[in-house]
This record gives structure tokens, C-alpha cells and sequence, in this order.
């Protein structure tokens, strides 16, 4: 056989793994796409904890979640804002409870820091925690603070690892099943320069989630215990204040829009951007190679500092 034979044949095997991975992206994002909201398995009237509740993507689960009849805990920093959303979520008729932490302390003593939010809502049902609390600076790398390097990994990485750890043993122990969103983002799945420690912590963020999964699925069935449905959430643009710096928002949603739809592929799939507009982002964004993106992400961070200077 001549040697051009053998290049065909790895030819060919490289382009049927290409295939079966479009394929399996596409049945996933079909999955998510039909997917029908179900909410009332978790147990309608039992309660949800939302981390960065009182803006944005937080604020958006809460009004969603509260309309479904699911008391609120808000966790958030800001007591004035908590106690200003606490009164806009008890006007759908739910009971609240507001946890005033703010999570770039956590790292000093994350053993009290965590255990704290255990002991406030022990006496409660919790069915869903949303971890939602992140932050990101947009900038060269090497312009970063240490504070705003440490603020972005505070928020980004230590309460989505604590609290999944500490509500995943008292959630299978529930007899409905549970559910735990940790919010990634699409911009986990290629680099982008600018957003250098977010995407990082954020890739960190989905990985974690899916490993997570497995191993409570493993759990679960070896002690026969209720699952927990885990969603790692890789939403694109959402109308929140992480984004108001942004010259330029493709396919932007709101974010009830962005709450609803996590509910509504919640148990169905482990991963998602969850709104199809956002699924167009994502699979366009998986197939570009990675470091035409970083390029052209740091050309778009350079135009825009050079408009705003």
C-alpha cells in the first residue's frame, strides 16, 4: 500500500470524529432546544437560594422562580438592595429570606464564611441553589490589580465550590429530586483576551459542574438516594451590569429570558446556553479556533481603550 492510501484512511477517521462531534453537539442542543419546563418535581412551595440576587441574572431567577411559587433566599452584599428585592419577590406571594454576605471575603475564613449560609437556612427546604455571584474586570492581564485578580477568583470560583459541596448532601437526602445552576458562560469555551481570569474561572466553573454531576449520579444510585440535576449555564449576553461596558451585544437577552429558559432545560441536560439565540452563539464560538479568537478578541480590547482614552 502506497503511503498516500494511509493518508486518506487518518483522513478519513479524523473527519468521521469531527462528524460524530457536530452530531452529539446537535442532538445536545436539540435536547435543550425541546426541551419543556418542570419545575413542580422539585416541590412548589419549598425553597431556592440565588447568590447575586439582587442584580441581574440573580434578580432574574428570583422573579421567575418566585412566580413558580418557590420561597426566595437572597444572598447578596448590599443590605439596602436586598431589603428593596425582598419586597418586590414578596409581592408574588412567597416567603423571603435575605443573606447579606459579600463574597470577596469568603477566602479569609471560607470554613465560616459558607457554614454561616448552612446554618441561616438549615431549618429550610432548599430544592434549588442557584449559583449565580460572579464578577469580571475587562482589561490586558497585566494591568490587573491584585485586589480586582482577587475579587474575580473570590467570586468566580469559591462560592460555586462551597455551597455545591455543602447543599448537595442535604439536597440527596431530600425525597423530591434537587437541582444546583452554576453559572458559567460561553466565553469558558475559547479564550478571550481582555477577560483573561472571568473566562478562566469560568471554564473552571463548567468543568467543575460536570465532574460534580458525575459523581453525585454515582452517589446517588450506589446509596440509593434522589439525584440532583446539575446545570452548568453558559449564557452569552445578558442585559445586566456585567456587560453595560460592552460597545457591542450579539443576540442579547434579558434576564428573566435567560432564568426562564435555564428552568426550562434544567434536568434534561447537564450543560446549556439554554436560549437559542445563545445556542447560535455557542456553536459558533466552539468552532472557531482558539487562538484566532484570542487575536481578534485583544484587536476589540484595543480599539476600545483607544476610543475611550
Amino acid at each position: 500500500m502506497s503511503i498516500l492510501w494511509y493518508f486518506e484512511l487518518v483522513g478519513v477517521i479524523i473527519a468521521g470524529l469531527m462528524f460524530f462531534d457536530w452530531f452529539c453537539e446537535f442532538y445536545y442542543n436539540l435536547r435543550a432546544y425541546c426541551a419543556r419546563k418542570n419545575l413542580k418535581q422539585y416541590g412548589q412551595g419549598s425553597w431556592a437560594i440565588i447568590t447575586g440576587a439582587t442584580d441581574g441574572i440573580g434578580l432574574g431567577f428570583a422573579k421567575v422562580l418566585a412566580k413558580n411559587n418557590f420561597n426566595i433566599v437572597l444572598v447578596s452584599r448590599n443590605p439596602e438592595k436586598l431589603a428593596s428585592v425582598e419586597g418586590e419577590i414578596k409581592s408574588y406571594g412567597v416567603q423571603t429570606l435575605s443573606i447579606s454576605k459579600d463574597f470577596s471575603k469568603c477566602p479569609e475564613n471560607p470554613e465560616d464564611f459558607f457554614n454561616d449560609i448552612d446554618e441561616k437556612t438549615r431549618d429550610l427546604d432548599v430544592s434549588i441553589l442557584v449559583n449565580n455571584i460572579g464578577s469580571a474586570y475587562a482589561g490586558h492581564f497585566h494591568d490587573s490589580t491584585p485586589q480586582e485578580i482577587s475579587n474575580q477568583n473570590a467570586l468566580n470560583l469559591w462560592p460555586i465550590v462551597y455551597l455545591t459541596k455543602i447543599f448537595a448532601r442535604r439536597m440527596l437526602n431530600r425525597t423530591p429530586p434537587s437541582a444546583i445552576i452554576n453559572l458559567s458562560s460561553t466565553g469558558s469555551l475559547v479564550p478571550v483576551s481582555g477577560l483573561t481570569v472571568y473566562c478562566a474561572g469560568k471554564s473552571f466553573d463548567h468543568l467543575f459542574t460536570l465532574d460534580t454531576n458525575e459523581e453525585i449520579r454515582y452517589l446517588a444510585k450506589q446509596e440509593k438516594l434522589n439525584g440532583i440535576h446539575l446545570l452548568s449555564l453558559q449564557p452569552s449576553f445578558v442585559e445586566t451590569p456585567l456587560i453595560k461596558d460592552f460597545d457591542r451585544k450579539p443576540l442579547v437577552i434579558s434576564p428573566e429570558c435567560c432564568a426562564e429558559n435555564a428552568l426550562r432545560v434544567l434536568g434534561k441536560v447537564n450543560y446549556s446556553s439554554a436560549h437559542w439565540k445563545h445556542m447560535i452563539y455557542a456553536m459558533g464560538y466552539r468552532n472557531i479556533p482558539w487562538y484566532i479568537n484570542a487575536r481578534v478578541s485583544l484587536k476589540a480590547l484595543l480599539k476600545q481603550k483607544k476610543r475611550n482614552s
